[in-house]
């Protein structure tokens, strides 16, 4: 943000239609442009892929905590103890059969690649043809293919890989001259197994943009999930427990679906009309700010002028 007193902020704000609210979430937004620029392109593609009448499936995992007390909203099972991970995966017709995956697990780092890649793979074929899998970018959604260039690669191992990938470079250069080569390339090089797994079968699989969960319908079903699932014995043994998650999904009807997907579109809508205005407001404020600074400097040299006279 350029440098503006608050007022002018304050007013800015107000023309923009911004109002203060109260987030439940807890993590925080960070507006790099990287963070910009994803988000943007992600809800572009989002929208073309609706226009093309394309399929879109939702994937997403999330705990469970047995044994505790009920809270509000999507913390309805806060506390410690024993934790169960679920996946699942659905769209407007509702959840995939067949889709659901439960685990035991004390911490996430149980959950590793190949066990999401071995379920990914199962439920491929159940997909329709030329449909879409948004799914977030979690380490375990995320495998490449192949490593990319780091710090710690040898000199010798970057310059073979930009040889190998057609990339132009100098043999004189240094080492940090040529990872900076393979970090342009990277993101436009980079590709995961699971994305490769499902290009087999003509589907397409679309990352959210990081922080951005509230564009995954799923969260909606999971609070309603967790909600109902509370409201029975959590000190329950297990299985029990994995029964009345079963019984909770089978309840979650594709008119929920449709419904939580229409509240996600809405916030794609609202996100995509506030980054237009914040592109449009703040543009003014920058080159205000230029000319200040500009306006500064020549004083400046005005002064110094003068004392040097």
């Amino acid at each position: 943000m350029p440098k503006i007193s608050r007022r002018v902020l304050l007013r800015t704000l107000k023309q923009m239609n911004i109002k203060f609210i109260k987030r439940g979430r807890k993590s925080a937004l960070i507006e790099r442009e990287e963070i910009v620029l994803w988000r943007r392109n992600y809800l572009k593609k989002i929208r073309e892929y609706r226009l093309d009448g394309r399929k879109i499936y939702y994937l997403d995992e999330t705990f469970l905590n047995q044994g505790h007390t009920v809270s509000k909203g999507s913390e309805a099972l806060a506390g410690k103890g024993r934790r169960l991970l679920i996946t699942h995966i659905g769209s407007d017709s509702g959840f995939l059969e067949n889709g659901l995956l439960i685990l035991d697990s004390n911490k996430t780092s149980d959950y590793h690649e190949e066990m999401f890649e071995s379920w990914f793979s199962q439920i491929l074929p159940s997909l329709e043809p030329n449909s879409v899998v948004v799914m977030d970018n979690a380490s375990y959604h995320s495998r490449q293919l192949e490593q990319s260039p780091t710090t710690d690669w040898p000199k010798a191992d970057i310059i073979n890989w930009l040889s190998q990938k057609n990339l132009t470079f100098d043999d004189n250069m240094l080492k940090v001259q040529l990872l900076n080569i393979a970090r342009k390339h990277i993101p436009l090089l980079m590709k995961y197994v699971v994305d490769e797994m499902a290009r087999e079968r003509n589907i397409i699989v679309h990352r959210l943009p990081p922080y951005h969960c509230e564009l995954n319908p799923t969260e909606l079903i999971w609070a309603q999930i967790k909600n109902q699932v509370a409201r029975e014995d959590l000190t329950s043994e297990t299985d029990k427990i994995k029964g009345l998650l079963a019984t909770a999904i089978e309840n979650v009807t594709p008119e929920s679906w449709k419904k939580c997907i229409r509240h996600t579109i809405k916030e794609e809508d609202k996100m995509w009309d506030l980054d237009t205005r914040m592109d449009i407001a703040i543009e003014p404020l920058v080159i205000s700010s230029d000319n200040s600074d500009c306006d500064s400097c020549s004083s400046s040299n005005e002064f110094s002028s003068e004392d040097n006279e």
